[in-house]
């Protein structure tokens, strides 16, 4: 579960939770800002076409402060989990784009010559994550690489590797982020518990759905 916060509304954003087992929660850190809008197309001069405004600026730091959250939670689960001998990654792929397009946009507003009194006039939309939603993620991506492990492993007719990996996988709900996944255990039954028996046709779906696993976790 991808949950993120713009002008007071939270705006959910499925991002490959496991097995459909969105984690909905609430927040306390939504903020009120309003849309990119204002008059900014009167002519600045060339000093202020190189000045920054101040919409800019405050888009800048909420985005240094996202990228900050996300590379700090994701260093606590890469310190307390590990991929899979077939590799795989806890990253995703998110570009934080709902911020990246404001700034954008007030940038080619500032190069077309848009004065400082025009830009001032402008109030970006901020974008603030709720806490451990980059662990979910992260774990999300965890889980989709051990899957692939386990598949791996069965179409290798690798006993041994493919128990191992289900009973990764399995352990997993003992751990403190398995409230991250209230369905968790539907996960299990669809996609890992089978791989016992030699079935693939369900974590394979899974894996490369598109919106479950990245790339790198795929197994194509």
């Amino acid at each position: 579960m991808n949950k993120r916060f713009i002008s007071g509304i939270a705006v959910v954003a499925l991002i490959g939770s496991v097995a459909g087992g969105y984690a909905y929660a609430t927040s306390t850190n939504a903020v009120t800002s309003k849309p990119v809008h204002g008059t900014a197309s009167t002519p600045a001069s060339p000093e202020a076409i190189n000045q920054p405004s101040a919409a800019e600026a405050k888009l800048r730091n909420n985005l240094e402060q996202a990228q900050k959250q996300r590379d700090e939670e994701l260093a606590q689960i890469q310190q307390n989990y590990s991929l899979p001998p077939s590799g795989g990654t806890f990253e995703t792929q998110d570009s934080f784009s709902l911020i990246t397009d404001q700034l954008a946009e007030l940038e080619k507003l500032r190069q077309e010559g848009a004065s400082p009194a025009g830009l001032g006039k402008v109030t970006p939309e901020t974008v603030w994550f709720e806490p451990g939603n980059f662990k979910s993620d992260a774990l999300t991506q965890w889980q989709c690489a051990w899957l692939r492990e386990g598949i791996i492993a069965v179409q290798a007719d690798d006993t041994k590797r493919r128990d191992n990996a289900v009973q990764t996988l399995v352990g997993f709900k003992q751990a403190p982020e398995a409230s991250m996944f209230p369905n968790y255990e539907d996960f299990l039954k669809d996609n890992v518990y089978p791989l016992r028996e030699g079935k693939t046709e369900n974590g394979l779906a899974f894996l490369n759905h598109g919106e479950n696993c990245v790339p790198e976790n795929q197994l194509k």
